[in-house]
């Protein structure tokens, strides 16, 4: 009898533990884009979100992140995280940095006790991005986790591919060459396909083709060859005015193109 009670004890001892129930929600990252107020992204619209060229003038700052969570049955949360990195395209990504989310507020919803955890002011990371890097396109990394009372870590990180933002910084060191006739476009208005020929050797460090929000929807780093002729497939690209910016060792040249479809 003795050890049937035991067994039973144990059994609803086991019972308890795995009703209750903590979970992560979804998460939020601020950005401050140079408006009056915070831009806040949930994970999956900042996921693959590209800000285009930015330069000296613009403004980006990683501000802080927001994780909502949920417990019942017992269910406790003792911690959230948010881990990030910015690192340069190309180059090995750095350790990432961990910025701890305070609990900030809580509510019922039905029988789920909803809590935000969040990082604000004056706790935040306000990170200026923009601030002492040279030419190039950055990725903007994150991922989220949760503590549970069980010690059990739960991860908010797409699947282990984690959320990725990005942007292109031009500190202006390149000349804009006006001298257009060294560059031709054809067919322009273009379809499918997009042929840029150059009339004399230029050496093409990269070819950027950009829509009129500044974002870059296509990009090629050439081979450091004097390649007269280059090719892009614009099958993709929706009906409107788009720009190609050719990238030398010093210069710049900046064509209209237009998709017909």
């Amino acid at each position: 009898m003795k050890k049937i009670t035991i067994l039973l004890s144990s059994l609803f001892f086991t019972l308890i533990i795995y009703s209750q129930e903590a979970i992560i929600k979804y998460a939020m990252i601020a950005m401050w884009e140079g408006g009056e107020t915070d831009f806040f992204y949930n994970q999956d619209d900042f996921n693959q979100k590209n800000y285009g060229v930015l330069t000296s003038s613009n403004s980006l700052y990683l501000k802080s992140g927001q994780l909502f969570v949920a417990k019942r049955n017992g269910g406790d949360i003792i911690d959230a995280d948010m881990y990030y990195r910015i690192y340069k395209e190309g180059t090995t990504p750095g350790e990432f940095i961990n910025a701890n989310l305070p609990w900030h507020s809580e509510w019922w919803e039905d029988s789920w006790l909803n809590q935000l955890w969040w990082n604000d002011a004056p706790d935040e990371i306000d990170l200026n991005l923009l601030n002492g890097i040279t030419d190039g396109t950055y990725i903007i990394e994150v991922y989220f986790q949760m503590e549970d009372g069980n010690n059990i870590i739960h991860y908010l990180n797409n699947n282990g591919n984690n959320y990725k933002a990005r942007f292109t910084y031009s500190s202006g060191s390149y000349v804009k060459n006006n001298n257009l006739d060294k560059v031709s476009v054809y067919p322009n208005p273009a379809n499918d396909n997009v042929l840029i020929k150059f009339s004399e050797n230029i050496s093409a460090q990269e070819i950027e083709i950009i829509n009129n929000s500044s974002e870059i929807i296509l990009q090629r780093i050439m081979p450091r060859d004097n390649n007269p002729e280059i090719s892009f497939n614009t099958s993709g690209l929706l009906a409107g005015s788009y720009f190609i910016r050719i990238k030398t060792d010093n210069e710049v040249f900046v064509k209209k193109l237009v998709i017909a479809k």
